[in-house]
């Protein structure tokens, strides 16, 4: 597809399968030359690529039929065991979550001195314990499971660095939430629903008498909305939430209504 062909124009190495056109000067391997024939681009759509390499070799999958059953059986094999190798791992670590909160501090001057400094109140949050700190005292609030109620993740407010944010390696974020149970909200009949940490310790100032569950993310307020209010419908209670003022959020928080 490079004007008026003529013999000669193009060459291929028979051992390294690199090629050139000697018309416009295009050049590369055997895939380059593939992707070019089906006009589409060789590292954008590479499987597409390998496919038609392999229809054009005559291989309907790329390797001999009676090879392909049981190398796709081997690959579905190993990545159910990666999957379960992994998912074991991460129940370890969560496992491991409560011991993590339990042995940072409960009182740390500097953490206590960054609250105050946002109107944020440490000795509140010691009273009801919704705030701890490292040893160099970012603060942390707890992360559950919105299924369980369980402790799955710590959420961090780097105090150095150009993080703001950080959860505890191996924490749970998906599916979770700062701070807030749905068993307790079964107790109670208001939900506030905030968008990150500090929001969260501020709410638990603002209404001490209300389940506050905290959104690890904007992203993370449409699961929480559906989650929490349903709970809220069926006490027929008062859900409240209350994002940043932007545009993510505010995004976020029409999806939340929505769920």
């Amino acid at each position: 597809q490079c004007g008026q062909l003529k013999r000669g124009s193009l060459s291929i190495h028979a051992e390294t399968c690199l090629w050139k056109c000697f018309h416009c000067g295009a050049h590369g391997g055997i895939f380059d030359l593939v992707a070019g024939y089906a006009g589409i681009d060789a590292k954008k759509d590479f499987q597409r690529t390998l496919g038609i390499a392999a229809t054009i070799a005559g291989v309907p999958h790329g390797i001999p039929n009676e090879d392909y059953s049981k190398l796709l059986e081997e690959h579905r094999a190993k990545r159910a065991a990666q999957s379960a190798a992994e998912a074991a791992r991460r129940d370890r670590i969560r496992a491991r979550m409560p011991l993590i909160w339990n042995s940072l501090d409960r009182r740390q001057l500097t953490g206590e001195g960054y609250l105050r400094d946002r109107n944020i109140d440490p000795a509140f949050l010691f009273e009801h314990d919704a705030v701890r700190y490292s040893k160099h005292g970012d603060p942390a609030v707890r992360l559950h499971d919105l299924a369980t109620g369980n402790l799955t993740g710590i959420q961090y407010r780097m105090l150095r660095g150009d993080s703001k944010l950080l959860a505890q390696p191996g924490s749970q974020t998906a599916g979770a939430c700062l701070l807030g149970r749905l068993a307790k909200l079964e107790e109670a009949c208001v939900a506030i629903i905030v968008e990150g940490l500090a929001d969260t310790l501020v709410a638990r100032m603002l209404w001490p008498e209300a389940t506050i569950f905290g959104a690890a993310g904007a992203e993370q307020l449409e699961t929480l909305g559906a989650a929490v209010g349903a709970v809220v419908a069926r006490r027929r209670g008062i859900l409240l939430i209350v994002p940043d003022n932007d545009d993510v959020g505010v995004k976020n928080t029409a999806r939340a209504v929505i769920a």
